[in-house]
């Protein structure tokens, strides 16, 4: 009985946390657009090595009083895996030789420097700006009801502001990306974009897609001309698995369904 009892507990435990976990977790998505509009993973990449807490408050021309505010919240991303805790030696007042800790970036923080050839920054800003966010809060009213588009509860002006800032990022990161798909998948040496060849798929409709596609096909040299379509799509996995990549194909399926009306493919 003893027994059962405290696997009551634990489950209750666990359930709690779970949920409170979901409650509080846009203070990590909150803490994360905090760094970069900070610009704190740049910093601690410009300092080359460990950097202590007192060095970063003192790097973004903050007062000591604030060195606990940007504790807490590095504190929280180390948690989520966006910074790493090295061990660095000081030196103390006496010239003694004592132990600290100070802040690297870790794989995923890498790529919220500005210039990253595949850097998210700009994305991070504009999906975590209210514009963007205020939206979901009506999530209640969008299952029982007919679809709304996202947007329109704000002028196109600011959306079209935040848009502005990630097609430029969009353009590099794509031209990027599909250049290393050429060289490393299909044997080519170089890619070259002419106008309206470089297309997104994943925010229209499958009847939208079909009037892109063709107009590739009529773009694109012939196959015996050494012409090539390559089309990237995220596919749903049946089986949800519990991999984290799983989960943000989750997050994509909602945010094109939601707001583009569009799903995504599943296998």
């Amino acid at each position: 009985m003893a027994l059962q009892d405290d696997e009551l507990s634990k489950n209750l435990l666990q359930s709690q946390a779970h949920i409170w976990n979901h409650i509080f977790s846009h203070m990590k998505s909150m803490s994360l657009k905090c760094a970069v509009r900070l610009q704190i993973p740049d910093i601690i990449y410009r300092h080359g090595s460990p950097m202590l807490l007192s060095d970063l408050v003192q790097a973004l021309g903050l007062q000591q009083e604030r060195t606990q505010s940007v504790y807490r919240r590095m504190h929280i991303l180390v948690h989520c895996d966006f910074f790493v805790k090295q061990s660095v030696s000081t030196t103390g007042r006496h010239d003694e030789e004592e132990e600290g800790e100070g802040y690297l970036l870790a794989p995923p923080s890498q790529l919220l420097l500005k210039e990253h050839p595949f850097s998210l920054r700009p994305y991070l800003l504009a999906f975590l700006d209210p514009i963007l966010t205020d939206p979901w809060h009506d999530m209640g009213q969008m299952v029982p009801k007919q679809r709304c588009h996202a947007f329109s509860h704000n002028s196109w002006e600011e959306t079209y502001s935040l848009w502005s800032q990630t097609l430029i990022a969009n353009i590099t990161f794509g031209g990027v990306y599909s250049s290393c798909i050429a060289k490393k998948l299909l044997n080519l040496s170089s890619l070259s974009f002419t106008n309206h060849t470089l297309n997104s798929c994943h925010n229209w409709n499958d009847a939208e897609c079909i009037k892109i596609l063709k107009n590739c096909k009529e773009a694109i040299p012939s196959k015996e001309n050494g012409g090539k379509l390559v089309i990237i799509d995220i596919v749903m996995k049946v089986d949800e698995g519990g991999d984290e990549l799983f989960e943000t194909q989750l997050y994509f399926d909602m945010l094109n369904y939601d707001v583009v009306f569009y799903r995504k493919t599943e296998e």
